[in-house]
């Protein structure tokens, strides 16, 4: 496999996942299907989604972007021909705990810090009635700062 491949396939990826997403979202948000699982009973209010569009494709450019050009320059460290199985099981389990523990730390840290609560962290608290792709609905610079648990933890991978 080489570089461009695994970097494009990790577009690809994200791009699929994120249209699964979009089909979700139009489901919940359009059809009454879910209903009766939903915990919050408030209803969503018309045309929050495409109001929110904007805000959706710029933290999902980045991600393209990051993720793309991240798995391009770090390919060559990954060594994939000739590894074990469970050692790639392995190493995606690292990489997935390092990712929510940063997450954590990381969101309290926005609850804590009463600057970047106000100013950063309450945009993602205005998603009060959540769907699917509400995971891109926050402040460009917490999007980022939050995609920095998975370069923890790929570092993680890389040095052992």
């Amino acid at each position: 496999m080489t570089k461009e491949f695994a970097a494009l396939g990790t577009m690809g990826v994200l791009i699929f996942s994120n249209l699964i997403g979009l089909i979700y979202s139009m489901v919940v948000l359009k059809t009454k299907v879910f209903k009766n699982f939903r915990i919050q009973q408030k209803e969503y209010k018309e045309g929050v989604f495409g109001s929110r569009m904007p805000l959706y494709l710029f933290n999902f450019a980045v991600l393209l972007v990051f993720s793309g050009t991240g798995t391009y320059f770090v390919f060559d460290f990954f060594e994939s021909e000739g590894t074990a199985w469970w050692m790639i099981a392995l190493q995606v389990v690292i990489a997935f705990i390092a990712d929510d523990i940063w997450f954590y730390f990381m969101h309290r840290f926005m609850h804590e810090n009463k600057f970047m609560l106000k100013n950063i962290h309450s945009i993602h608290h205005r998603a009060t009635t959540p769907f699917p792709l509400e995971y891109l609905y926050a402040h460009p610079f917490e999007w980022m700062f939050g995609m920095l648990g998975v370069v923890v933890g790929f570092g993680l991978i890389m040095i052992f």
